[in-house]
């Protein structure tokens, strides 16, 4: 497959953006909308990646688990089980195949709340897509959600509620913080993932700060450890 070997890896996305200006919109939401799937956004891009010589490798760079006060069915006849909240921070890179070290490398959290491996899977996903449509600027017309990238203690755009969660339900969070292993920008999109778990399963301001913290201490464990 014919491509100019002398290009970059930017010329190179700047011919796929011009060459797909759209992703269409195939799947349902399940909340009466249309979304993007993972399948229909690989069949629209691939080809035209392999044309312009860009390999696409996507890898996990962190991960965190926390347990939910949700239960489900195991199978169709099986017991009631506890379902998690399983955050997995994934990076795609777009590499030059005629330079393996001329790449671009995005990177998102995706998150998936199951009682079995299906969640570890819905965060893959849903990362490497959000992923992809970044890398290529796709217009999709899905207003994605407002997120601030900014540090653990800045308000995400959401104000939490006053009620609390359990303090059981709290320090398993915490717990699940500390343990978390990855980097810490993949911290960053751990903690805003959980923080927005918190505020919707009804999160004081006081829990959102208790998360705050820990995920603070954490990041400087990470420093310190690669120091």
């Amino acid at each position: 497959m014919a491509h100019d070997a002398t290009l970059t890896i930017h010329q190179r996305l700047f011919a796929v953006q011009k060459a797909i200006p759209y992703m269409k919109k195939d799947s349902d939401t399940g909340v009466g909308g249309k979304g993007v799937s993972r399948d229909r956004l690989v069949l629209t891009v691939r080809e035209t990646l392999l044309q312009n010589g860009v390999l696409v490798s996507t890898s996990q760079v962190g991960e965190g688990t926390t347990t939910t006060a949700a239960r489900t069915h195991k199978g169709e006849k099986g017991d009631w089980t506890d379902a998690f909240l399983y955050t997995g921070v994934y990076e795609t890179s777009f590499i030059n195949v005629d330079k393996p070290d001329d790449r671009h490398c995005v990177r998102h959290a995706g998150h998936g709340k199951d009682q079995s491996d299906k969640a570890t899977g819905k965060a893959s996903t849903y990362a490497e897509k959000l992923n992809i449509l970044k890398a290529l600027f796709l217009e999709t017309g899905i207003a994605d959600e407002t997120r601030n990238p900014g540090d653990f203690d800045e308000d995400g755009g959401k104000t939490a509620a006053t009620s609390g969660i359990p303090a059981t339900r709290l320090k398993e969070i915490i717990d699940g913080i500390d343990t978390f292993a990855g980097d810490v920008a993949a911290l960053r999109e751990h903690f805003k993932i959980v923080r927005e778990w918190v505020v919707e399963e009804g999160g004081s301001d006081s829990d959102v700060a208790a998360i705050s913290e820990a995920a603070s201490s954490k990041a400087g464990k990470i420093k310190t450890a690669a120091k």
